[in-house]
């Protein structure tokens, strides 16, 4: 028995005989969905769902902080296919090579060769040097200038104006007819 605001009430109820429940026949055939369920998506509903979050990827793509990695590397798994190339190219434009083994991890669970393809073109494209114009040159590294400044870059004219010139400054060259 238990006490409860005074009253007395029994502390359990047994049922003298056991209860079977038992769950309703699986259907004999192909299942057919709910018809609310079933929807035609047109051409422009899908891009209308797609383009939010094909933005947002645009924007992960352009910041440099771990969480944007991190949701751009959970769309690379996306059911909807577009989402998954944005994503591709996300992570690619994010440019960390800490997304490498993630990418490969997933080409190998593909199912689509073009997918597959796709992640590991994206792998291997992070694991290229990046190549940065503005860094100034280590003195160290081969052609680097000497003094530690900055390195020259001469733009070569095309060849054949110094051959015509040639021709102007040289009458007395024959002339090809």
């Amino acid at each position: 028995m238990v006490c409860f605001k005074g009253k007395v009430a029994p502390a359990a109820v047994f049922v003298s005989s056991p209860t079977v429940v038992t769950a309703p026949p699986a259907p004999s055939g192909p299942v057919a969905p709910h018809p609310e369920i079933v929807r035609s998506v047109t051409p422009e509903q899908a891009q209308a769902m797609t383009a939010p979050e094909k933005n947002r990827l645009s924007d992960w793509a352009a910041k440099n902080d771990p969480a944007s990695l991190s949701n751009i590397l959970g769309d690379l798994v996306n059911p909807q296919k577009e989402i998954r190339v944005a994503a591709i190219a996300a992570v690619k434009q994010f440019r960390d090579p800490s997304a490498i083994p993630v990418l490969k991890g997933i080409a190998a669970n593909s199912d689509d060769p073009s997918e597959q393809q796709a992640l590991l073109d994206a792998a291997e494209f992070l694991s290229l040097p990046v190549f940065d114009l503005a860094a100034k040159p280590d003195a160290a590294q081969p052609g680097a200038a000497a003094d530690g400044g900055t390195l020259q870059v001469v733009v070569l004219s095309d060849p054949r104006q110094g051959i015509k010139q040639r021709r102007l400054q040289n009458p007395t060259a024959t002339s090809p007819q």
